[in-house]
């Protein structure tokens, strides 16, 4: 009996595992062949495969049951808020949901609303502001050096997670307008304190899963020191490769693992003081760790890993702000100044409401128990805010390509 549920646990794992190979891996591991495939990614599947791929596991596992009804399965599989980006829903806690009757609800309609609000502010406001400034400079990273290729990489760091949480902001959102509660995706990752502690902030259910089904039955940190560092490094190669089939998608989630084992050794070398805490050493965590991310950002968004080693080999060079190349930029920027200027206005913004945001749902509850006033006024704020800065060209999502 249990020879037979391993058979139905392998079978459709090999098959969900072969489709995402053969749509977003093939051409890279058969490059050194020439051998080649033209296929169009289909949109969202590594998020959908990774839904379907732990809901077979917890069944195997007893953590759930079969569902029997088809259409739940398929609606589990498929539901339209989360498919193309997430959150990466575990069957527990999305399946029974779509068994429960559902209504109208005022404060779900007011909840939801708020949440997508938000999202089209970060996205439209923010995000979409800064690719066009970023844009520009990782399009032609050779022309520029020091302090351009700093400002860009800033302003990524700024956009992808704008980018990034937006989509999980309206994902969640029109979820909660529906009556599905849909898992929070990001909590503040720029203000954590740690690599281990950005990661538990970042698209969060990604790390859930990666924990769950890959770190753990891998053995996780039980089986000595040297086996949770390989443990660690498996898991973010594959976190890496998950993104993207590139070079640099690889060097960005080994530069992550390296991050992580640094900090188990240091912890278990200077434990007593790195636990040490106060407004200014808390600051200090925060400013170290976000520079950190932002520089493992550079192989994330570098179009070639050539391109990667070009930023980081030229981040301060010694023409910082001067080089001619640089002053071109400036003056091609022109207009595009105010673009800048605004992005920075909205992300300090933007770190105000995060101030007392958590995560959106929290949020969201957070906002109830306001004056109306001031809860209208935040909204009609946002409003305003979406209607008179918004882009006119409006980018997909970044993770659209994942």
């Amino acid at each position: 009996k249990t020879e037979f549920k391993k058979l139905f646990l392998i079978l459709p794992l090999g098959v969900n595992l072969g489709i995402l190979f053969v749509f977003k891996y093939f051409n890279f591991f058969a490059g050194f062949t020439g051998i080649e495939l033209n296929f169009l990614l289909p949109v969202g599947i590594s998020f959908y495969t990774f839904q379907t791929i732990g809901y077979l596991i917890d069944v195997y596992l007893g953590d759930c049951k079969a569902e029997k009804n088809l259409g739940k399965f398929a609606l589990f599989v498929s539901f339209f808020p989360q498919l193309i980006a997430g959150p990466i829903e575990k069957a527990k806690d999305l399946i029974p949901q779509f068994s429960q009757k559902t209504k109208f609800e005022y404060q779900n309609i007011v909840d939801g609303s708020r949440m997508i609000l938000f999202g089209l502010f970060k996205k439209l406001v923010i995000a979409d502001r800064l690719a066009g400034i970023v844009d520009v400079v990782y399009g032609n990273v050779n022309g520029y050096s020091g302090g351009i290729l700093i400002l860009a990489t800033y302003l990524f760091a700024i956009q992808i997670y704008c980018d990034f949480s937006a989509y999980a902001d309206i994902a969640v959102g029109i979820g909660k307008m529906m009556g599905f509660n849909l898992s929070d995706n990001f909590n503040r990752p720029y203000f954590a304190k740690s690599i281990r502690d950005f990661w538990r902030r970042w698209h969060i259910t990604l790390y859930n899963w990666f924990r769950d089904y890959v770190y753990i039955p891998l053995g996780g940190n039980r089986r000595g020191l040297v086996r949770t560092i390989l443990n660690i490094f498996v898991v973010f190669l594959l976190t890496g490769l998950w993104h993207g089939a590139a070079w640099n998608f690889v060097f960005w989630g080994l530069i992550h693992a390296f991050y992580l084992v640094t900090g188990i050794l240091i912890s278990r070398k200077f434990g007593g003081l790195i636990k040490k805490s106060n407004c200014f050493i808390d600051a200090m965590k925060i400013f170290l760790t976000f520079n950190l991310v932002s520089f493992s950002w550079i192989f994330f968004r570098a179009e070639s890993l050539n391109d990667a080693w070009y930023v980081v080999t030229h981040l301060f060079d010694s023409q910082l702000y001067n080089g001619p190349t640089n002053w071109v930029f400036w003056s091609a920027l022109g207009g595009g100044r105010g673009e800048l200027y605004g992005g920075i206005v909205f992300t300090i913004l933007l770190i105000g409401i995060s101030l007392f945001q958590q995560d959106i749902v929290r949020f969201s509850k957070f906002m109830r128990k306001q004056k109306y006033y001031y809860r209208w006024g935040i909204s009609y704020l946002l409003v305003m805010l979406i209607i008179f800065f918004a882009k006119n060209d409006v980018q997909q999502f970044i993770y659209f390509q994942f």
